[in-house]
């Protein structure tokens, strides 16, 4: 079975690695990074949505969609539009270059997932996705999971270190009076 788990990770790192270097291979050529196709995407497929609602979207980290929000409005990809309802936000929409890059996404995708399904039947391709789809959720609750307990954890071990720092700190402040004490007897 350690074997089985082992072809396993082995395996979903290459997909994994070989995915990415695929995807970098298809759009190396028209100044988009790796990191681009799903925000432009997300952002194509729903115009005026904020920084925020890319990220939940994404489900990535809001530093993370930030970085990359940026380099596509450096990139000419995206522009933003202060929100009329909200001053503090703004809206992301495609720029014409933006709306250039949608169909060679779209092709890059088809290509990939052509790539990725080769030599396998309908059924095959629907059990494939159906089987990533159970792992990715697997993973994802599992994630939340070990997100809360190591907050509860973190949480506990910083009550439990600052209750031992005061204690220091009260036998430090007892240490002293002990010598001032003394100090003031001499």
């Amino acid at each position: 079975m350690n074997e089985m788990k082992y072809d396993m990770f082995r395996c979903l790192s290459s997909l994994q690695k070989n995915s990415i270097k695929y995807m970098h291979k298809m759009i190396e050529d028209h100044d988009l990074r790796g990191c681009h196709p799903p925000a432009l995407y997300i952002i194509y497929k729903n115009p005026g949505l904020s920084q925020d609602d890319v990220a939940k979207k994404l489900k990535f980290h809001k530093g993370a969609v930030a970085k990359v929000i940026k380099m596509m409005l450096q990139s000419g990809f995206i522009k933003r539009e202060e929100d009329p309802d909200d001053k503090r936000k703004y809206r992301l929409f495609l720029t014409e270059k933006g709306e250039d890059a949608i169909p060679l996404l779209m092709e890059g995708q088809r290509k990939y997932e052509e790539t990725l399904t080769k030599d396998m039947t309908d059924e095959q391709k629907r059990v494939f996705i159906a089987l990533m789809e159970k792992s990715s959720y697997n993973l994802s609750t599992a994630v939340a999971k070990k997100s809360a307990s190591d907050h509860k954890e973190t949480a506990c071990s910083l009550k439990e270190r600052r209750a031992e720092i005061r204690n220091a700190n009260r036998e430090k402040l007892e240490a002293f009076r002990e010598k001032t004490h003394r100090q003031g007897r001499s």
